[in-house]
């Protein structure tokens, strides 16, 4: 019943807007005269949920990072909180690809494994995944964009995890959680080596389990967390940069 009434409300918000939801995004308006552009696509890791309002996430760090040694950065961000990799492919896909980057980003996978996480459909939703990442990755190469993607941090060890409060997981669905973050990283290396992309590995970081770097909702990052993420993306890209 939920269900049905969210779905209702849905379709009435359409047809009051006059907004398609599986339409691609805008394009953001592009500077004259950049020099690089970079383009980020993801969830809301990506877009900057639970960052200081108007510091704009890892991207907007990102871009000041890049512009002192690469002058005339741009880092358009097309990230939306809450989408899956199917909606990626939907509406921002082909926005990032109408802005022609030289580089993009991508960070996908977060809602894959949690929010739409149902045990039963575990093997399919992994195909589904699996097949989503063929579509984009195949897409940026064709693009001659040249492509970074993350691996994803095991989300069973978020605080928000651990507690009914919000999501309502037992230990054994945290545990399956755990082993699935396993399977779509090592997938995501697999797409990433077959497609020419470079994996930045924030599988292996403490900033998704460190009170210091999270947001109070135990899930999202602080902005200290956010200065350590664009580091990290900063990292892997500036040894690709010519001088």
């Amino acid at each position: 019943m939920k269900r049905y009434v969210r779905r209702l409300l849905g379709t009435l918000l359409l047809i009051l807007t006059g907004c398609d939801r599986d339409a691609p995004l805008s394009a953001p308006p592009l500077t004259p005269g950049r020099t690089l552009t970079i383009v980020t696509l993801g969830d809301s890791l990506t877009e900057g949920i639970a960052d200081t309002p108007g510091m704009g996430g890892y991207p907007a760090r990102l871009e000041r990072l890049l512009d002192g040694v690469h002058p005339g950065t741009q880092v358009v961000n097309v990230g939306r909180s809450g989408w899956t990799s199917a909606q990626l492919i939907k509406r921002q896909l082909p926005t990032a690809v109408s802005i022609k980057p030289d580089v993009a980003l991508v960070w996908i996978g977060s809602n894959d494994l949690w929010r739409y996480y149902r045990a039963e459909q575990e093997v399919q939703d992994r195909k589904d995944y699996s097949a989503n990442l063929d579509t984009i990755l195949s897409t940026l190469q064709e693009a001659r964009i040249r492509t970074f993607i993350a691996l994803l941090d095991d989300q069973s060890k978020r605080p928000v995890a651990r507690t009914t409060e919000v999501e309502p997981y037992t230990q054994d669905d945290r545990e399956r959680m755990s082993r699935r973050a396993s399977t779509y990283n090592a997938t995501i290396a697999d797409k990433a080596a077959q497609y020419g992309a470079t994996t930045v590995d924030f599988y292996h970081t403490n900033i998704f389990t460190d009170p210091s770097t999270l947001a109070p909702d135990g899930n999202h990052p602080d902005p200290h967390g956010y200065d350590l993420i664009a580091q990290m993306w900063f990292d892997a890209i500036r040894p690709t940069l010519k001088p």
